[in-house]
């Protein structure tokens, strides 16, 4: 049972949500302004994500070519897509992606402009992002599309199908750095390739890959 004042603050969250997922879409397009998040984006003081609202200011910005998050305590800008993150909590992305919502779109949006891409560092500690949906024709299709970043403590659970270069977790770790890492992360769910290179952990890549297991569905051509 619901009250009034119940229903009208899930209302609000959810229209809120639907603002903020817009808002990111558009960074992809190019739009350049600057937010603030709690921390300051280093590897002693990572930008924290503490919720939905969070992760998705963090995947728009990466999105945008240049853009910058302001710390919340006012200190210097930090390039978004060279930053330090650190999930909080467990977080369900059934309020922005899903059958009848829409596909998630990858942090590094490598299919949509060739320089989306995280260079940063994510670490999950230890958390779970649940309920990711991918369906449709694109390439590098995943949490994370292109990446040359550490990714670490980090459980992914959802569902995607799409063309190549398609995983879970991160679709291509296509950079040649040294420092590019996948370290103690699982994938739960389903990956549909209607090509090749496919995977629950990463579907193409040349980072290190290590303490990480794969309980996902896998199939591919």
């Amino acid at each position: 049972f619901m009250t009034k004042s119940t229903k009208e603050d899930v209302i609000l969250k959810r229209s809120q949500l639907r603002k903020l997922t817009t808002f990111a879409c558009k960074l992809d397009e190019g739009i350049e302004p600057s937010t603030a998040l709690e921390g300051k984006g280093t590897e002693d003081f990572p930008f924290l994500i503490n919720n939905l609202s969070d992760l998705l200011l963090m995947q728009g910005a990466v999105n945008g070519i240049g853009v910058t998050i302001t710390p919340a305590d006012g200190s210097a800008a930090v390039a978004a897509n060279e930053a330090y993150y650190k999930l909080v909590q467990d977080i369900s992305l059934s309020e922005v992606c899903g059958e009848q919502i829409g596909d998630w779109i990858p942090i590094g949006n490598y299919a949509k402009n060739e320089s989306f891409m995280f260079r940063g560092i994510f670490d999950g500690d230890g958390h779970t992002i649940s309920d990711l949906y991918i369906n449709n024709d694109l390439d590098y299709q995943g949490f994370f599309g292109n990446i040359e970043a550490k990714i670490k403590n980090l459980t992914i659970k959802g569902m995607v199908k799409a063309k190549k270069y398609v995983s879970l977790m991160v679709a291509c770790n296509g950079g040649h750095s040294s420092d590019m890492l996948i370290d103690n992360c699982h994938s739960y769910g389903e990956v549909t390739a209607k090509s090749n290179y496919v995977g629950g952990i990463a579907g193409y890549g040349f980072a290190n890959i290590q303490n990480c297991v794969n309980h996902a569905t896998i199939s591919g051509s």
